[in-house]
């Protein structure tokens, strides 16, 4: 005699394996799983780098042994404005893998929090000065990122096809 089934589990469907993909498709979900990756770990390359050399006894990047030369000498020549070209970097990997606006929003203060504290960490070091410049060039990096993709975004959605549906942005 068959067991009687009750409650919920009547009225669930029955589960079916999801279809195989194709070679291609397990190519890309790879690739994409791949750049994923490999933006957070530029994010968190990015912070880190932050904190070290704002932080650091000397606002001298010539003498930090992994950025090339030429960078160190622009960015020393150039002084508060490498805060501008550093903090529009750092903002890119989150503009990248964050669609949602509210989300690229909270990551944009957070990033904008994190370097006014860095700023104001520097109160703190003998050798080193707080600019409310830097803070405000810090701010208008990350939100020049911000327009220069969503920029492009906006550009790409009008190159797109009247009847392409996209899976991000349903219409």
């Amino acid at each position: 005699m068959k067991p009687r089934l009750t409650g919920v589990s009547q009225c669930l469907p029955a589960r079916t394996a999801p279809a195989p993909l194709s070679l291609g498709a397990a190519w890309m979900r790879a690739l994409s799983a791949a750049f994923r990756r490999c933006c957070w770990l530029a994010l968190a390359f990015g912070v880190a780098s932050a904190v070290y050399l704002t932080l650091r006894p000397s606002s001298d990047l010539r003498t930090v042994w992994w950025i090339p030369y030429p960078v160190a000498l622009w960015a020393d020549y150039h002084g508060r404005t490498r805060n501008l070209a550093a903090y529009a970097i750092l903002a890119m990997p989150v503009l990248v893998l964050v669609r949602d606006r509210q989300a690229q929003l909270k990551w944009m203060a957070a990033l904008g929090l994190l370097g006014t504290a860095l700023e104001y960490g520097q109160l703190f070091i003998p050798t080193r000065w707080f600019e409310w410049q830097d803070i405000a060039l810090s701010l208008a990096g990350l939100a020049s990122s911000w327009i220069l993709v969503e920029g492009l975004r906006l550009g790409l959605r009008r190159l797109r096809p009247a009847g392409h549906a996209s899976r991000h942005h349903p219409r």
